[in-house]
């Protein structure tokens, strides 16, 4: 229940200034969301252009190590999601928002495809220089870029050098407290 009346408020506040999306997540207390692992997101540095709120980097490694099945796992976990909840635990609080408002139950019926590592380009974004690299870093601080990992994907089941960038989607990700998080979504090709 507690679920569903935060889902009505955070769907109420997309859209809104980042510091408005912020303070309506304040309202979810459960087990399956704990402090250390989903910590309120932050508004991003005024004057920047990222879209959304910024990850909290209390808790987030730093420079972790990770293989790329780790992220094609957890895109997998997020995506083949069949609750809001389940979808949710693969986020940080900053995507819940947007997750939230794209929500739509999928059909059981409906072909399940899953990405392998093939499917996937990962790089960390503190060894970058790029154009993401710096929105993250002037928006949110050095201390989440140093820990967000930027993975870009297709569509499951097509060769990641063969897609079109247009069709891509660009991840950031982190670890923290021992748990993968997706807290960054944008569309389109945003890699080195």
């Amino acid at each position: 229940m507690a679920l569903v009346l935060v889902a009505t408020a955070l769907i109420s506040a997309c859209g809104a200034h980042p510091a408005k999306r912020v303070s309506t997540v304040r309202s979810l207390s459960s087990p399956s969301f704990p402090a250390a692992v989903y910590p309120l997101a932050v508004a991003p540095h005024s004057g920047t252009s990222i879209e959304g709120d910024c990850a909290s980097p209390v808790g987030v490694t730093t420079d972790p190590s990770a293989q790329t099945r780790t992220f094609t796992h957890l895109l997998n976990e997020a995506f083949h999601a069949r609750s809001l909840q389940s979808e949710l635990v693969e986020f940080d609080q900053a995507q819940w928002p947007d997750e939230v408002a794209g929500w739509t139950t999928p059909s059981p019926s409906a072909a399940r495809l899953s990405y392998v590592a093939r499917d996937v380009q990962v790089h960390a974004g503190w060894t970058e220089s790029g154009t993401l690299e710096q929105l993250i870093g002037n928006a949110c601080g050095s201390n989440l870029l140093q820990g967000t990992w930027i993975v870009s994907a297709c569509y499951p089941g097509k060769v990641f050098a063969a897609c079109d960038p247009g069709v891509t989607g660009t991840y950031g990700v982190i670890e923290r407290s021992g748990t993968w998080l997706i807290w960054y979504v944008s569309s389109g090709y945003q890699g080195p």
